[in-house]
């Protein structure tokens, strides 16, 4: 399947779903621009596309802490990114896709 000129699924393999993730507020550091978490997982790297959704519950510390819908994937890792610090644990479920 291809969305905006994106291949989605590389081939056949299926989304990888880890539900209850939790971005420990004491992990995240100060960046030039915004405070950055890195999360780290091996199905990770630069031809996957990391969708995270929030859980209800952490819904006041994502808008608190202003987390953005951006997400930077790299070998290994993602990169998530809030213009204040959080002051508590954001949970939810990531879903990891392979594009090409």
């Amino acid at each position: 399947m291809e969305i905006n000129g994106v291949t989605i699924g590389g081939g056949g393999s299926s989304p990888i779903r880890l539900a209850g993730q939790t971005l420990s507020f004491g992990s995240w550091v100060s960046g030039v621009t915004y405070y950055t978490y890195t999360f780290s997982n091996e199905n990770i790297t630069v031809n996957t596309v990391v969708d995270f959704t929030p859980d209800n519950a952490s819904y006041t510390e994502v808008t608190t802490c202003g987390m953005l819908t951006q997400v930077d994937e790299s070998a290994g890792s993602c990169t998530f990114y809030s213009l204040f610090p959080p002051q508590s644990n954001i949970t939810g479920e990531m879903i990891i896709t392979t594009t090409t």
